[in-house]
């Protein structure tokens, strides 16, 4: 049973992240990345549904039923969840859906990276691997049937189980975030007790320069915000592209080109 199988299941692919200006600038400065545990700090109580049905008395007789040959890894799959970090990336260049969703008060920014940048990096012995994401329409107990057989279905034909496909489904009423996820796993050690309840840092060992390609601030961030933001990049040689015109009408777009 694994966490994080690395054969890379994207094609190489540009992907971009809206953040905060704090999330912005500690990436700049501290070179690092940020996984969280998807179950304790993602809003959406949807995500990792198996792990969610686990938690109740119900979804385990439910579960456990499904499982059937291979019911003695249900306790095995509950416990490994707490190993799971991730970080959500978009296949979408400035969107207005993702503007809205992240604009934290007009201060956010979008980055650009690219998805084999992600996978180069490491935790230690354990790889980041990023998937796409599958969107599904709730429809009650047989999405929890459906997200069991896809992932274990494998391991009952004798495949290696991979636990972090279970983070890799989310309901329809997300599809316009075109998610791509970056998932990883916290790693035994001295101090792992200590680690298991907290978000996982990653060091991204190219310069930042090349790591982040692309930098753009929110559409209706104010002039003084958007120097604010361009001075940064400038510091660390960070290519900023400005900030987002998506809000502001252009007439070339509603002509032919000859």
């Amino acid at each position: 049973m694994t966490i994080n199988k690395h054969v890379s299941e994207v094609k190489v692919m540009d992907i971009y992240r809206y953040i905060s200006f704090e999330s912005f600038v500690d990436i700049l400065q501290s070179k690092a990345l940020t996984f969280v545990n998807p179950l304790t700090s993602w809003e959406d109580g949807y995500e990792g549904i198996v792990f969610r049905a686990l938690q109740t008395n119900d979804g385990q007789e439910r579960i456990q039923e499904i499982l059937d040959s291979v019911s003695s890894q249900h306790f095995i799959i509950a416990e490994m969840a707490k190993f799971i970090r991730c970080q959500c990336w978009t296949k979408t260049r400035d969107s207005i859906a993702m503007w809205s969703t992240y604009r934290n008060n007009d201060k956010a920014e979008m980055i650009k990276s690219r998805s084999d940048k992600i996978e180069c990096l490491t935790n230690g012995n354990t790889n980041i691997r990023l998937h796409e994401v599958d969107y599904y329409e709730l429809n009650d107990e047989s999405n929890l049937e459906e997200e069991l057989k896809r992932v274990i279905g494998n391991a009952i034909t004798g495949e290696e189980l991979d636990i972090s496909r279970f983070f890799v489904s989310k309901r329809i009423g997300f599809q316009h975030e075109n998610e791509v996820r970056a998932i990883t796993s916290i790693t035994p050690g001295e101090d792992f007790l200590q680690r298991i309840d907290k978000p996982l840092r990653v060091e991204i060992t190219q310069p930042i320069s090349d790591f982040i390609e692309e930098v753009m601030v929110h559409p209706k961030a104010e002039d003084w915000y958007t120097q604010v933001i361009k001075d940064f990049c400038a510091i660390y040689g960070v290519n900023f592209s400005g900030k987002s015109d998506i809000l502001q009408f252009n007439i070339s777009s509603l002509l032919k080109s000859d």
